[in-house]
């Protein structure tokens, strides 16, 4: 069998209504124990050979006294190992929560708490840190053959879950400062696999997956973990950082079919190579996490002759809701919405806006995460009582298309009128010594006004020279009032670990 086999989770009896794990397990286990799911580093792990990696976590984890609804934090390296630690902390009912491995210790202390972890699973580099001692603990290598090899490997029978049982729990990335913890159900990456990756992507048992992002983000687990399962497929892991060099090197080594990063690492790649054609064995590029900007998807059409389908989604939707599709992509557009999901843009009074008008982001759909973890107050202003969540996006619709403007908190009000960063950034970027930038709020005479941070492409220096010629490139391009009245240069932007940038830290 080649093809797609996600129409057959559609069955009402299907044990992927019982519990995830089960559902990503089992049926590949029973139809091809054999086939490599898994390509990291030079080893290759079988369907077989991760589920006897589970069942082994599986036994130690109930050795601890793990039970239904424990939550269990995984602080590990994309490997073998941790999908082994995630499937086995859902396989018993328990509630595994991913988080990066470059996080500082604060960080750390602050999820185990507010998570109230029954244990920990951490990698070798994290072991000397505090917030991860005070819990019982595995310290975890990244080859499945020597995780936990005396234990017992038999197979144990899953956990049966309701459908508001929770199946695991990823903190937001805290873009614009202390992270939330979202917690979503068994069904939820079901859904996404229906729509996202089989309708939009459409993957099918014979592609190889592979993705910049880790699987501590949900871009990142959708992709390695749940769509390559759900579909029987193989992906590759990498469990080190995600630079330009290495990712060119794993993707001639491993040849992936599918590809996903979000926009800074499409720059990073098209920015470390010499030549003027890069051939690549993907048939699909997707790129979600932030905003687009055209002149990327340009770039890598012209370095590599391939698309890049962009869409948005979120942590707590679970996945991408509104996409490009493959053949039809509208550059600067985030594309239309994912089938399922339910779109409507409002006003600050909660009203639909019309075509053509910017307005908040609201998004329905059956992956829905219900609540923030302990943050009623919170939950309430975003999970809205009939079902739709408030995203934080502003977004314009065109034509049945979405264009994305920015975060609605990154706006700035400058001379009584709302202004979107994303606008200015894209003026900025179309200045042949700017290779990227964000724009920010700052006090001028305790007056609200842009500020323009900016990281300069090889061969330019900060100057005041240039800054003056960038004065008169945005004096060119922009209304008075939405000039940028500061300029700063940078030799990176502050990001938080899936990429995005942190604009906090450029206001402070």
């Amino acid at each position: 069998m080649t093809g797609n086999h996600l129409e057959g989770l559609n069955a009402v009896n299907s044990p992927c209504h019982t519990n995830l794990a089960a559902c990503l397990l089992l049926p590949n286990v029973e139809r091809h124990p054999d086939k490599i799911v898994y390509l990291c580093g030079d080893d290759g792990v079988s369907y077989r050979q991760l589920a006897e990696g589970v069942y082994r976590c599986a036994a130690w984890l109930r050795e601890q006294g793990v039970g239904h609804g424990d939550r269990v934090v995984i602080a590990l390296a994309d490997s073998p190992v941790f999908v082994a630690a995630f499937l086995a902390s859902n396989l018993i009912g328990a509630v595994p929560v991913p988080v990066s491995t470059a996080l500082p210790n604060d960080a750390y202390q602050y999820i185990v708490g507010d998570s109230d972890a029954r244990v920990v699973l951490i990698a070798q580099a994290l072991a000397d840190l505090p917030a991860l001692a005070t819990r019982p603990r595995m310290i975890c290598g990244e080859r499945l053959d020597e995780f936990l090899p005396h234990a017992a490997s038999a197979p144990i029978a899953a956990a049966q879950a309701g459908g508001d049982d929770l199946a695991y729990m990823i903190y937001t990335s805290g873009s614009t400062g202390k992270p939330k913890g979202v917690p979503h159900r068994h069904a939820d990456f079901l859904f996404s696999a229906r729509t996202y990756a089989d309708q939009v992507v459409g993957i099918v048992e014979g592609d190889r997956l592979f993705t910049a992002s880790k699987m501590t983000f949900a871009y990142g687990l959708g992709c390695s973990l749940m769509f390559t399962m759900l579909a029987g497929a193989s992906a590759i892991l990498n469990p080190e950082a995600s630079t330009p060099e290495q990712l060119l090197c794993l993707i001639e080594q491993h040849r992936p079919s599918v590809f996903f990063a979000v926009p800074t690492i499409y720059v990073q790649l098209i920015r470390s190579v010499s030549e003027a054609r890069l051939e690549l064995p993907m048939r699909f590029c997707g790129s979600a996490g932030e905003r687009l900007p055209s002149f990327v998807l340009d770039a890598w059409r012209e370095l590599t002759g391939l698309e890049l389908v962009d869409g948005i989604g979120s942590t707590e939707t679970n996945y991408v809701v509104i996409s490009n599709r493959p053949g039809a992509v509208l550059p600067g557009s985030a594309g239309t919405p994912v089938p399922g999901c339910e779109i409507r843009l409002v006003d600050d009074s909660g009203q639909d806006v019309a075509s053509g008008v910017s307005g908040q982001l609201l998004v329905r759909c059956a992956s829905n995460a219900r609540a923030y973890w302990q943050q009623p107050q919170v939950s309430a202003a975003t999970m809205l009582a009939d079902g739709f969540i408030r995203t934080g996006d502003l977004m314009r619709e065109e034509g049945g298309f979405y264009f994305h403007l920015g975060r609605s908190d990154d706006m700035l009000k400058v001379g009584g009128q709302y202004i979107s960063p994303v606008q200015l950034e894209d003026v900025l970027r179309d200045h042949p010594a700017v290779a990227d930038c964000a724009v920010v709020g700052c006090l001028v005479g305790g007056l609200e006004r842009p500020a323009a941070h900016l990281v300069l492409k090889a061969g330019f220096a900060a100057s005041r020279a240039l800054e003056k010629e960038l004065r008169a490139h945005a004096a060119a391009n922009l209304a008075d009032y939405m000039r940028p009245m500061k300029y700063a240069f940078h030799d990176d932007l502050p990001r938080n670990p899936s990429g995005k940038v942190q604009r906090f830290k450029l206001k402070q």
